[in-house]
């Protein structure tokens, strides 16, 4: 008997899925021995943020805590991280992948919005606001092109959803942004 019946499909097993990028918290302090999860990573950040600007709104610290508290806890952190390494037995986990301008590139941002902010428009509340828009403008740009580039578009087609993101508007460039990445994973299931 020939035909359907006797046919032999070949079984291709799907493409195995990305990998998932490590967490920014452990590439940026290059943590080899202590990995905290989610809601850890969570408190140390924002939760250590948020007290700090809980604390310099009511004046009972300096503005320098919105620097030094965060830094602190990313200290200690790491300090735990070497100390637990040192420990007799300690066994280092899957290694970190190789460091990346990217990882640092959200402090680089926040800290040249603060120099733009300071040395642009120093004394005016137009132009503050002018320049906080547009800094907010551009970092939600950059989140949208960081969510399609994690999610396997090309760069030429991630710069172009920043493009979007930033002219048209955020929301908008997240929409074309979540085209995009069906327009990838229907052309890699093609």
């Amino acid at each position: 008997m020939t035909g359907i019946a006797s046919a032999s499909f070949a079984t291709s097993e799907p493409p195995p899925p990305p990998p998932t990028p490590q967490p920014l918290y452990w590439r940026f302090l290059r943590l080899h021995h202590v990995r905290p999860n989610g809601w850890q990573r969570a408190l140390l950040v924002e939760g250590v943020i948020a007290v700090a600007v809980t604390l310099v709104l009511a004046d009972v610290a300096s503005a320098w805590t919105l620097v030094v508290l965060p830094g602190a806890s990313a200290l200690i952190v790491k300090a735990h991280d070497v100390v637990a390494g040192m420990l007799p037995g300690a066994r280092p986990r899957e290694p970190l992948s190789p460091a990346e301008l990217s990882d640092y590139l959200p402090f680089v941002i926040v800290v040249g919005v603060l120099l733009l902010l300071r040395l642009v428009v120093h004394g005016s509340a137009e132009g503050t606001l002018v320049a906080l828009g547009y800094g907010v403008n551009v970092f939600l740009a950059w989140l949208v092109y960081r969510y399609a580039m994690r999610r396997g578009v090309s760069r030429g087609g991630g710069i172009r959803v920043a493009a979007v993101a930033f002219f048209l508007g955020w929301l908008i460039g997240l929409f074309y942004a979540m085209r995009q990445v069906r327009l990838v994973r229907e052309n890699a299931s093609a």
